[in-house]
């Protein structure tokens, strides 16, 4: 394990764990998906107890269900964005360039508490692009998404792509006004941007 987040989930007052799940093949030749693993928290005779709710996160895209990939670098936030009463997910994409929303269908969709169905909302949240040695963001940008410098961006050189193994995001509610704001770091870098959102 690299990672692991606390959150209630199914807000029963008990914390359940979300954490990273590296893929591979089992001890029994099963086939394990990369992606987020989630342990529902209970008590039992009044003791805290996890069981394995999902070995992998799941989202849906143009019909197509897919294992939801965090980036490798850092924590993907797993966080109520759109303040609906589900757990969302914001994480960096697979080359670190810009944040991907995965917005949790159950408040929409009217499922049980214990449910946990995702929709990729935004590959491109915030219109934010982190790119280059030196961790730059542009804002206001038109992503594209992949590894491409997005209109706006200025220019990308591939010793940048080369050096540039990712970023990662960590999400706050400054001041308290339900809007996410989020503190940017990256590989091989000894600074941090803080990106205060501004917007609705």
């Amino acid at each position: 394990t690299i990672w692991a987040v606390c959150r209630d989930y199914n807000h029963d007052g008990i914390q359940d764990i979300f954490t990273d799940q590296i893929g591979g093949i089992s001890s029994t030749g099963a086939n394990i998906p990369a992606g987020i693993q989630v342990y529902k928290g209970s008590r039992i005779n009044g003791n805290l107890h996890f069981e394995l709710l999902q070995n992998c996160l799941y989202y849906t895209s143009a019909g197509f269900t897919v294992n939801l990939l965090p980036n490798g670098l850092g924590v993907p936030q797993i966080i109520d964005v759109n303040h609906d009463g589900d757990l969302d997910v914001l994480t960096y994409d697979v080359y670190g360039s810009t944040i991907v929303y995965y917005e949790n269908q159950t408040i929409e969709e009217g499922l049980p508490a214990d449910s946990i169905k995702f929709a990729l909302t935004s590959s491109c949240w915030g219109n934010i692009y982190t790119s280059g040695t030196y961790l730059q963001t542009t804002l206001n940008v038109s992503c594209k998404g992949g590894p491409d410098t997005p209109t706006g961006a200025g220019e990308q050189t591939q010793s940048d792509q080369a050096r540039h193994t990712g970023a990662t995001a960590w999400a706050v509610d400054e001041g308290g006004n339900n809007s996410v704001d989020v503190l940017v770091s990256g590989a091989h870098v000894s600074n941090m941007e803080w990106l205060h959102n501004v917007g609705n």
